[in-house]
């Protein structure tokens, strides 16, 4: 009995450490993509600064991708309790993923009207603007769910 509590503690800690050094490197990666230099040639100052906007914006969403993945690694891997928790949070996740989607088509849909009506105004930048610090927020959000579900997950 007191081996198996050993063993469980172990696991745990084990757990714990994986899981932040996860944390930790999506974090990092977050600041790199934050801190990366715009690879923009244009000369037009507005049509730059639009362009650096837009590869940010889209840096992000693949740091985004990969964190959906592995959330989604994640809860396959995490065990099935009594509750159904692992079920629960597997269908709320992907739900979360599909609005977030849908939510990004229409910003694309609505940013692609605006460049078709020629050179990117203010208020484009400033959608651009909103829509990666909305993406960071969903990468913070998603990490500190995933830090308190899969680290406090065999404490139930």
């Amino acid at each position: 009995m007191v081996i198996n509590m050993k063993i469980k503690i172990v696991l745990t800690v084990l757990l714990m450490l994986f899981t932040n050094s996860i944390y930790a490197s999506i974090l990092d990666e977050l600041q790199q993509v934050k801190n990366q230099p715009c690879h923009s040639k244009s000369d037009n100052e507005r049509v730059h600064l639009f362009e650096c906007e837009k590869e940010k914006v889209t840096n992000l969403k693949h740091l985004l991708n990969k964190i959906e993945n592995q959330f989604r690694e994640q809860i396959g891997k995490s065990k099935e309790n009594i509750s159904g928790k692992k079920e629960k949070m597997k269908l709320s996740f992907e739900k979360s993923v599909k609005l977030w989607d849908e939510y990004f088509k229409a910003q694309d849909q609505f940013a692609s009207d605006f460049l078709w009506a020629g050179t990117p105004d203010d208020n484009l930048y400033a959608a651009y603007g909103a829509r990666k610090k909305v993406i960071e927020n969903r990468i913070l959000t998603l990490q500190d769910v995933y830090e308190n579900y899969f680290v406090f997950d065999d404490e139930e």
